[in-house]
């Protein structure tokens, strides 16, 4: 397995808001990961995206949350061009800009993806399920 996990963002909004969607044996592995443990700019992006048209609601500031990511030990991965050439040879599995930006991250950098999405399962690259984790 690799040494460095990137959190798809519901995972990472689950781990923060302490969501019972991520089983305590998910939460237990990713706080005590012995190598690093990224959350997208992609990620960041989203969360932003989403609440301001309205559909994910925040209990915290936006600004908190780019707070929260250093606060929990993890690593912010920026989305670079070299991200953007690996999205042209990535099988259109998944419509979705901001998770096939995700895969294509995971990829290139060699991060293990934790993610919920079964979309993103059919990618070949390295994918937990954290709901079969």
């Amino acid at each position: 397995m690799s040494n460095a996990l990137l959190l798809d963002t519901h995972v990472f909004l689950w781990f923060v808001g302490d969501d019972d969607a991520l089983s305590e044996k998910v939460r237990h592995y990713i706080r005590d990961f012995d190598g690093l443990v990224y959350v997208s700019s992609i990620s960041l992006w989203e969360i932003q995206v989403k609440h301001e048209i309205g559909k994910l609601e925040l209990n915290t500031s936006f600004e908190e949350i780019t707070d929260v990511v250093a606060q929990s030990g993890f690593e912010h991965l920026s989305f670079s061009a070299s991200h953007v050439v690996g999205l042209s040879s990535l099988p259109q599995l998944h419509k979705d800009p901001f998770d096939r930006a995700l895969v294509s991250q995971a990829l290139y950098e060699e991060c293990v993806l934790f993610t919920a999405d079964k979309k993103i399962l059919q990618y070949e690259c390295e994918i937990i399920d954290v709901r079969s984790f």
